[in-house]
């Protein structure tokens, strides 16, 4: 539920809702196993294995408003009006033209990969494109409006112009594929793009998708960030590192590896505070846990 300042069209004070249908398939067979073994009465051994899937509540796949007079000035809760389909990975947000593109699908045939392209001004669904399988990471290219798409199982990047919402570009990846998490730098006109097969990050024209420069990754890519304060990437892997490197030049070069742990693949990157924020999961009994890494360059002392 989203709430936003109202801004009535009609005498009654409430505005129109715009009724969008659904896609994608919630069928699920639930399988579950149940083995038991008898020692004597008074005991006995199970094992259970069980599947459940969540269904969104009725109520939250309608679009509806209402009005909360009590306050001032007067607030809407606007409900769910593009819901999309199972499976959304990722999302990112053109702020200048309240656009949000979240990417879905792509599990099986009922529920094909899409980039859903929702207005947030009017919450209503404006398009949602096709692409060739599950859409992974995106990120934007705000001066030139265009969304950037890693469809990783088909080795591509899908362009999109956010001005007509369109797929205009499949970008193929000659060297490498399972193209995971991006980022792209807009004041060089380079995308990042991490892969797992091979572990390698690439750096890609901008405008046309060429491949400018590469370099080795640790395994099992799944976040990547640009820090512009020091024309850095860092790579996180879920094989336990996080790689640096200088992208200052046109070369890609690795200036250094951080051990984090096994399956530590998710972070976040603060500009502001120049720390990484990296998720360890929990494992061998000892708790998850948030590591905080300092990006900043460390001063020599003299």
């Amino acid at each position: 539920m989203t709430t936003v300042p109202s801004t009535p069209t009609d005498p009654s004070g409430y505005g129109s809702a715009t009724p969008v249908n659904g896609g994608g398939s919630y069928l699920n067979p639930l399988p579950s196993v149940q083995l038991r073994y008898y020692i004597d009465q008074n005991s006995d051994l199970r094992a259970v294995f069980g599947m459940g899937i969540s269904r969104p509540d009725p109520y939250d796949l309608v679009p509806y408003k209402t009005l909360d007079e009590t306050k001032q000035p007067n607030v809407e809760n606007i409900g769910n009006p593009a819901p999309v389909a199972e499976h959304a990975d990722d999302m990112v947000y053109d702020d200048a033209h309240h656009m949000l593109y979240v990417g879905h699908g792509g599990s099986s045939a009922a529920a094909p990969g899409k980039v859903a392209a929702v207005d947030t001004a009017s919450f209503t669904l404006l398009a949602n494109l096709s692409v060739a399988a599950h859409p992974e990471a995106l990120d934007l290219d705000a001066p030139g409006r265009r969304i950037f798409a890693n469809i990783a199982d088909a080795g591509e990047v899908a362009v999109i112009d956010g001005a007509t919402n369109s797929v205009v570009a499949h970008w193929k990846l000659a060297n490498a594929t399972d193209n995971v998490p991006m980022a792209y730098n807009s004041g060089r006109h380079i995308l990042y793009v991490a892969c797992r097969t091979p572990a390698t990050l690439l750096a890609l024209d901008g405008a046309a998708g060429a491949e400018l420069s590469s370099a080795t990754t640790g395994e099992g890519a799944d976040d990547l960030f640009y820090d512009a304060s020091l024309s850095r990437v860092y790579v996180i892997s879920g094989a336990g590192e996080v790689d640096a490197f200088d992208v200052s030049g046109t070369a890609i070069k690795a200036i250094g590896v951080t051990r984090t742990a096994p399956g530590a693949k998710t972070a976040l990157f603060v500009p502001s505070e120049s720390a990484l924020y990296v998720g360890v999961p929990a494992t061998g009994g000892k708790p998850a846990e948030i590591r905080v890494h300092s990006t900043a360059i460390q001063k020599e002392s003299k």
